[in-house]
């Protein structure tokens, strides 16, 4: 299962959760990138200017750059795949039947589309902050060149693009970044070659 935009989540214990794009040379288009950082900062309070966003951006990188998966529903939720008012059921039999009676009380309650509101990111600082460990990564052959290229074009996403650190941004801003990077990986003959050996084999291909 992948991080998507729903507003309430009812999730089984035993998740497998996780943004794993990138084992095909993609990221997570349709909104992933942008729905994983806004969980990531959705309790950061609006008034505080000087968090230190560094925090918050290394493990978002880390979930998408390092296709992490959550092994339980509870780790999800410690990975920030899952939220605070997402609920997690024990028995799968009750699954269908709980994420039903939430839909019916979010009706129930008056239920909206959240208001978009523009967030917090990191910015250009964060780009040198990947370029240094991924180099380090790289030298220490953890990861390939297509791998580092890839990764390099996920922290411009997350981070906002050509921003200032800790500047606010429209959704609609990381959702284009997302969708150019997407397209772009796509003419890539490397990401072509993992999709097709993923496609073919079923697993990855580390090119």
């Amino acid at each position: 299962m992948c991080i998507g935009a729903a507003d309430k989540i009812v999730a089984h214990s035993e998740l497998y959760m996780g943004l794993v794009e990138i084992g095909v040379g993609l990221l997570p288009g349709g909104g992933g990138c942008l729905n994983l950082w806004k969980k990531m900062t959705a309790d950061i309070p609006e008034p505080v200017t000087d968090v230190d966003l560094a925090k918050f951006f290394v493990p978002t990188f880390m979930a998408i750059g390092m296709a992490k998966i959550s092994m339980s529903a509870a780790e999800a939720r410690a990975n920030g795949f899952l939220g605070p008012r997402d609920r997690i059921v024990f028995n799968r039999d009750y699954l269908i039947g709980e994420a039903k009676q939430e839909v019916l009380r979010m009706v129930a309650d008056g239920y909206a589309p959240p208001v978009k509101r523009p967030i917090r990111v990191f910015g250009a600082a964060a780009q040198g902050m990947i370029d240094s460990e991924l180099y380090n990564m790289r030298s220490a052959k953890f990861v390939s060149e297509y791998d580092t290229f890839l990764a390099r074009r996920i922290a411009w996403v997350i981070s906002g693009g050509d921003v200032r650190t800790n500047s606010m941004v429209d959704e609609e801003v990381i959702l284009n970044l997302e969708r150019e990077a997407f397209l772009d990986f796509w003419k890539q003959e490397k990401t072509v070659a993992r999709v097709e050996h993923m496609l073919t084999t079923g697993k990855p291909l580390r090119n």
